[in-house]
């Protein structure tokens, strides 16, 4: 046998009280962890969502503080067109030249330069002009930058193109000698001369990462989330890990704000990211997800040791349950071993009215019908046990008793005494007949063989007596017992015609409705007096008795009631001078079986 098989007769062979235990537990063990599980998930896909709609709200404060930063950078580099004699001075200083208007164009673009250096925002490293495909003038922070090859770069000709709108410039590493490497944001604007709409120079100006990196950390970003920039071609403009600046962020950002989540170095990740209004610049913010759920871990383990303890109590409290309802079905356990060992007489008294409190009453139904059928079976075996010593006794020797009625038999016949030889082979063969008749049931045909015979006698002594019989086939087709006809004719004749001296007629007539077979045998005799109906009627409603030594009304209605049940039996009617009606009821579901067994035997 398999482990499996093992196992399944195991859980078999438990007790009731364990099974309802194992099944309360399980019943309440499952809904906890479901609940349990579904609930810290939807408050995680919850928290998740809530953390995502924050880090947005976040993420669009960042963007319009980097708007306007960008947008005050933008600003200063209109200082050119703040001071109209310093801006005609340097516009137009290409048209006619001297010593003179060099120096005041050199003047004016120092002061310009000056004002852009000095100007509020302190992240400014460099300011650079060019003209003429040259730098022009340079200022800084006390540093050098070699710019000289700028104007043959792409963000040069993007200024020119730009028509006076300023441009940014990604990210990007400063050559600085003898210094740590520096990277810078630069701006770039085409410097237009009003009055003839053509480009005087270019500025450009370079920006540390300071200021961004200030706004890029704002106050109250405690959850662990990284935030970042990255231009629309994908470059990051800045991270708190200067070593990803101006490296390409390789995750498509399409829309222009949204969430969503994705493995990034294997690790699940949130991204948060929001567009800037002024360049397009995304603002992104990314965070762990393992970052949302550390400060989870308490919550789960409250919920888990919450869990827990529900299901130690619900465990016990389907203990103590189990056990009250199981208590009555192991009482009537120990009633049912009592009924084995062959005590009818236990009965359960029931404390409620539930189902187990009808399974009580049921049982001591149950009970009592065994007792009676016990009782019942006692009573046809003594009556079986009396009957066969009798038909023993009335077996002995039976060849001489039939030799003997035979030689009786032919010295009538010698004599010429026929009446007298016809009576004698009348009794002989009824005599057969019941000698031999052994069965237990037979059908109704046979017993009224055995009644015609008897009639054929009684003629022979009553020859007014008439007979009719009134069976249908399929009555005389179907079962019944022997010998419960045949007493109540010998009654008609005996108590009802012989007063009369034989005259009268005896009717035997058949019916049958769905569940019984009627037989009812009436005669037109004397009657019956209305006491001694009483009377009669009274013994047979008595308890039957094993010591009947007679066959009467009483052993005939005892033995149909053992064999069809209580519903079957005899019923009498009768008045003085009026005749007498005896009905017989039998059960149709003996007949039937046989007819069924014997359709089933020809199949």
């Amino acid at each position: 046998m398999t482990t499996k098989g093992i196992r399944r007769f195991a859980f078999r062979d438990w007790g009731m009280g364990k099974k309802l235990t194992v099944l309360y537990t399980l019943m309440i063990l499952l809904p906890v962890i479901v609940v349990t599980l579904l609930g810290f998930q939807r408050y995680y896909d919850n928290l998740k969502g809530k953390m995502g709609d924050l880090s947005l709200q976040l993420l669009d404060q960042v963007g319009r503080n980097i708007d306007n930063y960008l947008q005050e950078i933008d600003r200063i580099s209109l200082t050119f067109y703040l001071n109209e004699d310093d801006l005609k001075v340097i516009a137009d200083g290409g048209k006619e030249t001297s010593p003179t208007l060099d120096y005041e164009k050199k003047i004016s673009i120092n002061r310009t330069m000056n004002s852009i250096m000095r100007a509020s925002l302190k992240d400014i490293m460099g300011a650079y002009l060019f003209q003429d495909g040259k730098v022009f003038a340079q200022y800084g922070s006390g540093f050098y930058v070699d710019y000289s090859n700028s104007t043959k770069e792409a963000w040069f000709a993007d200024a020119l193109k730009g028509d006076g709108k300023g441009i940014l410039i990604p990210t990007h590493r400063i050559d600085v000698p003898g210094e740590h490497e520096k990277y810078a944001l630069s701006f770039a604007r085409s410097l237009i001369n009003i009055t003839n709409h053509k480009s005087f120079g270019v500025l450009m100006m370079d920006i540390g990462m300071d200021t961004i990196a200030d706004i890029m950390n704002p106050i109250g970003n405690n959850n662990g989330e990284v935030l970042f920039i990255v231009d629309g071609n994908g470059h990051i403009i800045y991270h708190p890990d200067q070593k990803l600046w101006t490296h390409k962020f390789d995750i498509p950002l399409p829309k222009s704000r949204d969430t969503f989540f994705i493995d990034i170095d294997g690790k699940q990740t949130m991204v948060n990211y929001v567009t800037a209004s002024r360049y397009g610049w995304k603002i992104v913010g990314t965070m762990p997800v393992k970052e949302l759920t550390k400060d989870l871990s308490l919550l789960r383990s409250l919920l888990w040791t919450l869990a827990g303890g529900t299901l130690l109590v619900s465990i016990a409290i389907a203990a103590l349950l189990t056990s009250h309802m199981i208590k009555p079905l192991k009482k009537i356990r120990i009633l049912m071993r009592r009924v084995e060992e062959g005590d009818y007489k236990v009965r359960y008294r029931s404390p409620s009215n539930d189902e187990i409190g009808q399974v009580g009453q049921s049982f001591n139904v149950m009970v009592q019908r065994i007792n009676e059928l016990v009782t019942n079976v006692l009573t046809i075996n003594i009556l079986k046990k009396e009957a066969d010593f009798k038909a023993l006794q009335s077996q002995i020797n039976p060849h001489f008793l039939y030799n003997t009625l035979e030689s009786i038999n032919m010295k009538a016949e010698f004599n010429g005494d026929y009446e007298v030889a016809d009576m004698i082979s009348l009794l002989g063969k009824l005599f057969r007949m019941s000698v031999n008749q052994s069965s237990e049931l037979i059908p109704f045909s046979q017993e009224l063989e055995f009644i015609q015979v008897y009639v054929n006698l009684q003629k022979l002594r009553y020859p007014n007596m008439t007979v009719e019989i009134d069976i249908p086939e399929e009555i005389l087709q179907s079962w019944t017992l022997p010998w419960i006809i045949q007493p109540l004719v010998e009654n008609a004749i005996i108590h009802g015609l012989a007063p009369n001296k034989g005259a009268g007629m005896i009717r035997i007539i058949g019916s049958r409705d769905e569940d019984r077979t009627f037989i009812t045998v009436i005669d037109d005799g004397v009657g019956i007096e209305a006491d001694r109906l009483k009377q009669i009627r009274s013994q047979l409603i008595v308890e039957m008795s094993v010591l009947t030594s007679h066959i009467g009304l009483k052993n005939v209605h005892d033995r149909i009631q053992l064999q069809f049940g209580r519903d079957c039996g005899l019923s009498i009617d009768s008045e003085r001078g009026e005749g007498t009606r005896v009905i017989v009821s039998v059960s149709n579901r003996e007949w039937r079986e046989i007819r069924d067994a014997n359709a089933y035997d020809r199949g």
